[in-house]
């Protein structure tokens, strides 16, 4: 599918029809480049750009800032020809998505790749093809629907909304317009639904935007997890609680998360699916504008954490596949998914994509009043790369070359450009590791156009340390150059630790800092301990050190800043889906009992303290001393000195701390002090000021002593000296702070000073009446000087004037001038409480008169509370008392436990000893019955395989008279010597089986009676597999039990063929005997000898003790074999092939690995099994021209799965014998069918 560029064909004028709009156009001419305007807002001429000027390391990359404002510029102008203005060309919002207009409801969608599209919904009671959208040749898919008669719209508000289109692979799908304002999860499927959003009554602005702040101190926040339940919480619900604590605690910048909509909730809404639809979890739109518009209220500035460099790759609930293609939105195949994310990346060189994310810009700020945005993932857009497994050193070869992705710088540019337009006060803010150069400097000075740049690598580092290092190993040097070391002129957010440091699989700095003793130290009541004291002296300390060094702004994340336990890991199917760590426990800081509440107090301490004394604007600092060894560092910044102590153990008196300020220092941020949580061990010192000493220190022109605790910091500011103009005071004793001289002195420095004043009337009252005497003589003096002023002509000249004033301030004495030496504010405050001395003194009375009640009232409480502690102390004594009693008794106990345990102990193991033993035991009885067992198996197949040997030799002695009659007689003689050599020998014979019974004539040596007794005490007698399978077996076996003689009768025998061989005949017969059944086969007569083998194992030892019995039969069975070895010849086909015997004989089982009955005998059925597998394939060889006939036994027509073409009582040729039947018919070339044994009955 060919994508056609909208805007390059509108721009070129291929479009026939379509006429260009020049209407509001700011830069429209033959080309938008050469406009006034925009020469004003740009700077086309690379050589002439600011940034080369800046740095001259860039000049060698200069191609790459040619190519890249080629292409900002080219894009720019196509825009501005085809749309009018990058404003306009940023609206898709009132031209895509549902638009409403007074006459009804037209709904538009961008879909190149579908080939149908339809809009459904509640409206329609989801009637999938009622409403079909028309397209045009760049995709774009629209359609009208105008107003119900009544006037309503045919949509109402709130109801559900859906695309179903036939997509590029011709395929029916649902989809959420890709423009949708609001969404809500289904309950049913958990999928999103489209939302029509139009309420009757729409939130309005009561607030304009709040000026652009001074500097950024941003507090960053997450609306669902902002409340301490357990749960999702709302926008209205912060607006209501957490927006006051933000205010309190003097942060200017809001930065609010997972703002645009996003399915999964544990992706903290980073995996956005609807990019102009507000997260329905949070509440509604208007709850949304709400809370911004409150926020205005109170001066605060408010961003948005914006994800435009990747989407989610959710296809049913998001854009991905919209139309079917994978390539609408985003890069087609691998280029367009991010591994790592498992995320969509977008084309930002097709003109529709930039159309979308520019107008979510402006949508967010039109709609909803953001003031700016967090871009996220911006290192992901600057590189091909994405910054998968690529590290940056800072080296600019790093960053322009081929790597970098043009298309998301230019983008990046026109988004920049575009939300400065549309609001010249709005913030942008770079997410970017990389450090990319020219990122925060403006599109005119050569940069890409952000206002700031994330300092990521600072909370890294903090959480290394605290990881890797030990304290005594913090390399000053190093956190100094990591806090320093970013890009001139480019400005940043600095931060000690934000929502990333806190996710699962990491710990905030509270955790890694208090560890396990987070839960149970943190009481203020409870002594503190070495873990809790460094703590909370390095939480707060790498806070200040960060907020103070760190960049030129300060993020912190909600809770953070008290030190909020845990992590945050929100629901999801590893933790059981609870929400236990995702809400913050505001209850923690506002208890008053728990540290917490004191990392809280010098947060907000900290922060107010930029606002009393700017540094974060000023990019002036200086930093004095990073001393590894003492483990300090002191620097500058703005009007303030600032001095750490990260040492664990030492602390310094006399410390000499350079400065470049020539006035006295004082304290105004103390880390250590009582109200933090610290120990107040400089506290005396706030009392003083700290004198100024003239001479260089550190590099600095003057330096102050100081007394430095270990992990400790401390801030100071100089204190200039007071300089009073004539006319500082008014005909009614009052300040004129209209008069030149006067500075003004703010409302929190006047309650500091009339503090300081009254703590100072307290100690030296004499003193400080004489000092209002003195100043009653001044303030004379200076009336009198005022009434010579007023005197004055008023033609004077303005230099005359002044030179009058002075001299007249010239009459104040130098006694005067020494305590008139502090600062103005002072001073103005102490003269305006002398001037209103009566009210100053009966003001001071009130206070003093107050001061003698409070201390009464305390006297009283203290008085209360020593019997408290008394009665306290006695509880506790009885308390403690008691417990000494009870431990003791639990301790006896515990000894008689013990000794009862090392009983059972004791009793335990000579119970195991029994128990291996009895197990011992139990596993040889078990043997034994093993053994036994397995020996009555083999002796009764043994015993049954003999009589069927034996019968098998009678019948042949009767068919093939002489041949073996000797060796029938050998066996008889044989089994005179050793039956069980006879059972041995012979119980393995494969071809002889139990139904050879039925043709049974036992020798007149064997015992019958005994034999089956045997059987009988085995209880194998009562097996079906005795009864015979012919129609004499019944009649068999009651003779056999109920008869002694050997008159059973006897089938039928073949009758000699005279034109056949005797070892033809012989061979006949083998082949005539009946196979076995398969339930003969499974039957435990027939268990085979390796199965019988495999459940019996015999130890080696067993094989021991057995080797001379099994070596005593061969030695019996060797001599009778020698006797006779003639009675097999008739097996023999050739005289030179030797016999069974012959072989046995050779191989005669006398070594270790044939000691064993069991390998005897298989041996030998291996040697009887080759002499009657030749025998078999000879009697093959023959059977082609002596087929036999059989008699059919049932109706085979009759039977469904088995295809005969005979019936009972035809007589069937056999051709060939299987190992289950036959086959049969006419001869071997006409092959009639097939049947089993069991159908037919032999005729022979």
């Amino acid at each position: 599918m060919q994508y056609i560029d909208q805007g390059s064909a509108l721009s070129n004028k291929n479009v026939p029809g379509r006429r260009l709009q020049k209407k509001n156009s700011l830069f429209y001419q033959q080309s938008v480049l050469e406009n006034e305007e925009f020469t004003q807002r740009y700077q086309k001429n690379v050589d002439e750009l600011q940034v080369f000027k800046d740095d001259a390391y860039l000049e060698p990359h200069k191609q790459h800032f040619q190519v890249r404002n080629a292409k900002f510029f080219e894009l720019l102008e196509q825009i501005v020809k085809v749309e009018s203005s990058l404003k306009d060309f940023a609206k898709g919002y009132e031209k895509y998505g549902f638009l409403i207009s007074d006459t009804g409801i037209t709904y538009k969608e961008w879909a190149p790749g579908a080939k149908e599209v339809y809009l459904t919904g509640d409206f329609n009671n989801w009637d999938k093809m009622q409403y079909s959208l028309t397209s045009d040749s760049f995709g774009n898919w629209e359609i009208f629907l105008p107003r119900n008669e009544d006037g309503s719209y045919l949509i109402p508000h709130g109801s559900r909304v859906k695309t179903y289109i036939k997509d590029a692979n011709n395929q029916y799908q649902y989809r959420i317009p890709a423009w949708i304002r609001t969404t809500w999860q289904n309950q049913e499927n958990k999928l999103y639904d489209g939302v029509f959003y139009n309420p009757e009554n729409k939130y309005e602005f009561k607030n304009n935007r709040p000026p652009k702040p001074r500097c950024l101190k941003i507090y960053e926040v997450h609306i669902g997890m902002a409340g301490i339940e357990p749960r999702v919480h709302t926008f209205k619900e912060f607006t209501q609680t957490v927006l006051p604590r933000v205010v309190k605690l003097g942060y200017n910048v809001i930065q609010i998360m997972a703002i645009q909509e996003h399915a999964y909730y544990g992706s903290f809404g980073y995996h956005v699916t609807n990019f102009f639809a507000v997260s329905s979890r949070f509440g509604t739109p208007d709850d949304l504008k709400e809370l911004i518009d409150t926020a205005h209220s109170h001066g605060i500035t408010v961003l948005m954490d914006l994800v435009h460099s990747h989407a989610s790759s959710n296809v049913l609930d998001g854009i991905n596949q919209w139309d079917g293609t994978d390539y609408q939105y985003f890069h087609a195949g691998g280029k367009g998914k991010h591994e790592l994310w498992d995320s969509k990346l977008f084309d930002y060189s097709k003109w529709e994509v930039i159309r979308f994310l520019l107008s979510n810009l402006s949508w967010w700020i039109n709609e909803y009043q953001f003031d700016g945005f967090r871009f996220d993932g911006v290192t992901s857009m600057l590189y091909v790369h994405h910054g998968n497994g690529y590290g940056f050193t800072g080296g600019y070869h790093e960053y322009f070359n081929e790597l970098a992705d043009m298309d998301s710088l230019v983008y990046l540019m026109l988004a920049n450009d575009l939300i400065h337009e549309i609001n010249p006060n709005a913030i942008t803010i770079a997410e970017d590791v990389s450090g990319y150069p020219t990122l925060c400097r403006n599109i005119k000075e050569g940069g890409i156009g952000f206002d700031y740049r994330m300092a990521m690598a600072v909370p890294d580092k903090w959480i290394k340390l605290l990881k890797e290092f030990k304290d005594d190993d913090w390399d000053m040097g190093d956190i100094t150059h990591t806090l320093t070391n970013r890009r001139y002129l480019e400005k940043c957010i600095c931060y000690a630790e934000s929502h990333d440091q806190a996710l699962v699989g990491d710990k905030t700095l509270s955790m890694w800092l208090f560890d396990k003793e987070i839960y149970s130290e943190m009481s203020t009541i409870q002594p503190e301990t070495l873990v809790t004291f460094r703590g909370m002296a390095l939480h707060k300390m790498l806070r200040l050190i960060t907020f103070a060094l760190g960049g030129e702004g300060y993020l912190n994340f909600m809770g953070n800043e008290f030190g909020h336990p845990e992590w945050i890991d929100f629901p999801r199917e590893g933790n059981g889906w609870s929400y236990h760590h995702a809400r913050r426990r505001w209850d923690l800081a506002d208890d008053q009992l728990l540290r917490y509440s004191r990392l809280l107090q010098f947060d907000t301490e900290m922060i107010n303290l930029e606002d009393k004394y700017p540094w974060l604007p000023n990019g002036e600092q200086w930093v004095t001393e990073k001393h590894n060894e003492i483990k300090v560092i002191v620097f500058e910044r703005g009007s303030l000195l600032f001095v750490f102590n990260f040492h664990p153990t030492q602390s310094y008196e006399h410390f000499k701390v350079g400065t470049k300020f020539e006035s006295d220092h004082r304290i105004v941020l103390d880390t250590d002090d009582v109200r933090f949580g610290g120990h107040s061990r400089v506290s005396p010192s706030y009392d003083h000021n700290f004198p100024i000493i003239k001479e260089e220190w550190q590099g600095r022109p003057n330096h102050i002593k100081i007394y430095l605790p270990n992990r400790c910091a401390i801030v100071f500011k100089s204190i200039d000296k007071l300089q009073i103009k004539p006319g500082a005071f008014s005909q009614h004793q009052k300040l004129n702070q209209s008069v030149d001289g006067v500075l003004p002195v703010n409302q929190q420095s006047l309650q500091q000073l009339q503090t300081q004043i009254q703590i100072l009337t307290k100690k030296e009252p004499i003193r400080q009446q004489n000092k209002k005497q003195e100043l009653l003589q001044i303030l004379e003096n200076a009336q009198a000087n005022q009434k010579q002023t007023k005197s004055m002509s008023p033609k004077r000249t303005p230099q005359k004037q002044k030179s009058n004033r002075k001299l007249n301030f010239n009459q104040i004495t130098d006694q005067d001038n020494i305590f008139l030496n502090s600062s103005n504010a002072m001073a103005n405050m102490i003269i305006e409480n002398i001037l209103n001395k009566d009210e100053y003194y009966e003001k001071i009375k009130l206070e003093n008169q107050e001061l003698k009640d409070q201390s009464s009232k305390l006297q009283v409480s203290i008085g209360d509370l020593k019997k408290k502690i008394t009665t306290l102390e006695r509880q506790n004594k009885e308390i403690n008392s008691n417990l000494s009693n009870e431990r003791q008794t639990y301790q006896n106990e515990l000894i008689k436990i013990n000794e009862k345990i090392q009983s059972m102990k004791t009793m335990q193991q000579n119970l195991q000893m029994e128990q291996k033993k009895n197990e011992l035991l139990t596993k040889q009885l078990q043997d034994q019955i093993n053994i036994n067992n397995g020996l009555k198996s083999f002796i009764c197949e043994n015993c049954l395989l003999s009589i069927e040997f034996l019968t098998f030799f009678q019948k042949s002695v009767q068919t093939f008279q002489p041949h073996l009659s000797n060796a029938y007689d050998i066996l008889i003689q044989l089994s005179k010597h050793s039956t069980s050599f006879i059972f041995e020998f012979i119980s393995k014979t494969q071809n002889l089986n139990l139904p050879a019974l039925r043709n049974c004539l036992l020798p007149e040596e064997f015992d019958v009676n005994g034999f089956f007794e045997t059987l009988e005490e085995l209880k194998l007698n009562e097996s079906p597999e005795l009864s015979f399978r012919n129609k004499n077996n019944n009649l068999i076996k009651k003779n056999i039990h109920g008869n002694n003689n050997n008159n059973i009768p006897i089938g039928d025998v073949p009758k000699q063929n005279k034109n056949t061989s005797l070892q033809e005949q012989f061979n006949s017969f083998l082949e005539s005997s009946e196979p076995f059944s398969d339930s003969q086969l499974g039957s435990p007569y027939f268990t085979d000898l390796e199965t019988v083998d495999k459940q019996r194992p015999i130890s080696k030892e067993k094989q021991r003790n057995q080797m001379p019995l099994q070596m005593n039969a061969a030695k019996r069975i060797k001599p009778e074999i020698n006797q006779a070895p003639h009675y097999f010849q008739s097996f023999k086909q050739d005289e030179n092939e030797p016999t069974v015997f012959d072989s046995l004989m050779k191989e005669a089982p006398t070594n270790k690995d044939r000691c064993s009955s069991v390998h005897s005998l298989r041996y030998l059925d291996q040697q009887i099994q080759k002499e009657q597998d030749k025998s078999t394939k000879r009697n093959k060889e023959n059977q082609q021209n002596n087929c036999q006939f059989v008699i059919a036994k049932y109706d085979y027509k009759a039977q469904k799965d088995i295809d005969l073409s005979f019936k009972k009582g035809d007589q069937i040729k056999l051709l060939k014998k299987t190992t289950n039947g036959w086959w049969y018919g006419e001869d071997k070339n006409q092959v009639k069918g097939y049947f089993p044994h069991n159908f037919v009955q032999l005729l022979g």
